[in-house]
């Protein structure tokens, strides 16, 4: 399991690449994660970015204390992309991530990544995704067979 810093380190690597991916294209990516100021991040956040690449306890944390300008841009969201989104449960981001996808509208595509997937998953695929598809990029239970295991 990843810790705080680590959370951060790996949002800031995606948000490089997607700054190197989307910078021909004039899109404006930021990023909201713990451990800054919020107050760069609020303007941010009311600046309209296309791209928003966050830490849900940061994220929440906007949502519950900055202004409406905030929460405002978060209702145009379009897409919520949630990567290890087993791993952020078991961390105990529950309540973070369910006052994100409260926030954004209800029209927009929710993608879950995640390497199991359990009951609080399923829960939330129900609650927050509409015509779901569930792909598996391996059988249930069975191994990669590209790891060499040794003892």
């Amino acid at each position: 399991m990843l810790d705080a810093n680590q959370r951060s380190e790996l949002a800031l690597q995606i948000f490089e690449q997607i700054k190197a991916i989307s910078s021909p294209y004039s899109l404006k990516a930021i990023l909201v994660t713990g451990g800054t100021d919020m107050r760069p991040q609020a303007i941010a956040l009311a600046s309209r970015p296309h791209i928003v690449i966050a830490t849900p306890g940061r994220l929440a944390d906007h949502i519950r204390t900055s202004g409406e300008d905030t929460v405002c841009g978060l209702r145009r969201v379009r897409f919520v992309v949630l990567d290890e989104a087993d791993e952020m449960l078991d961390l105990g981001f529950r309540e973070e991530l369910e006052a994100i996808l409260e926030t954004t509208p209800p029209e927009r595509r929710t993608l879950l990544f995640s390497a199991t997937v359990p009951r609080e998953i399923l829960g939330l695929t129900k609650r927050y995704q509409r015509d779901a598809l569930r792909i598996a990029a391996t059988e249930e239970g069975a191994q990669h067979a590209d790891i060499e295991y040794r003892a």
